[in-house]
């Protein structure tokens, strides 16, 4: 893929048949696996139901395998060396797991803030504490209504909501998805807008995550903002259009779907 960067995945997964395949799809994808941790609790098990638009809602099973995600120096080691470092607030809904990130946080060179906020899977505390340490922020809409609530900071419309929020934290990009309405990048002082591309919505699982993805590889690679987050659209449209998290988007399709 055109935007394929060397990429580790720090998680746990248990000893069992799930997390056997989970290792054997990371690998068969080139991804990094040495930092995957096994012990003895289940792998992770996310049921989703559909709306009849494709939306999809999560039920997260715990406590699984990535609860319980040690602190591990060749983990350490990694985040000190990579460009970027994701992570989701998801992960510190256990006590382990978020020590664990907070020993890798400091090591990080630039910090991307994934924002899950799955009730009753957070704390107040704990997010303030993220968005302080991140240098880029993304979320959707309903999330950045729920952080100004929560924080105090207006929201009178989304582009001066990102401005509040960027006030509050240290972060200079942050980046807001709308769904079907498009997105919304704040960069280096500027914010630039997309409006999405229109499809057929066969369901919305993975699609945030790729267009999140792919707007880091773009920016990581020096794209400018407007062709990152064109680039990324296409590939959470096309993800959207298509059955499951992990469907097998090619650079033809991008390009045909940018050139509509």
């Amino acid at each position: 893929h055109q935007s394929q960067l060397e990429t580790s995945i720090i998680s746990a997964v248990g000893n069992d048949e799930s997390g056997d395949a989970i290792l054997e799809f990371l690998q068969d994808e080139g991804l990094h696996t040495s930092l995957i941790q096994r012990n003895d609790h289940p792998t992770s098990e996310v049921t989703i139901t559909l709306s009849e638009d494709g939306s999809a809602s999560y039920v997260i099973e715990a406590p699984v395998a990535w609860d319980f995600i040690q602190s591990a120096s060749e983990a350490q080691t990694s985040v000190e060396r990579s460009d970027a470092f994701l992570f989701g607030s998801l992960a510190c809904r256990s006590e382990i797991t978020c020590q664990t990130l907070y020993d890798l946080l400091p090591l990080s060179r630039y910090k991307i803030f994934d924002v899950n906020l799955r009730p009753p899977h957070y704390a107040m505390e704990v997010l303030a504490y993220l968005i302080q340490q991140s240098d880029f922020i993304k979320l959707n809409d309903e999330e950045l209504y729920e952080l100004g609530t929560l924080f105090g900071f207006s929201i009178p419309d989304m582009k001066s909501g990102m401005i509040n929020l960027a006030k509050i934290s240290k972060s200079e990009t942050i980046c807001v998805t709308r769904g079907a309405a498009g997105s919304l990048l704040l960069h280096q002082g500027k914010i630039h807008e997309h409006l999405g591309y229109k499809v057929q919505v066969k369901d919305t699982v993975g699609a945030g995550d790729s267009f999140l993805a792919n707007l880091i590889a773009k920016l990581l690679k020096g794209a400018n903002p407007m062709e990152a987050l064109d680039h990324a659209s296409a590939v959470g449209a096309l993800v959207a259009a298509s059955e499951g998290a992990n469907p097998k988007i090619t650079p033809q399709q991008i390009l045909n779907l940018r050139n509509q």
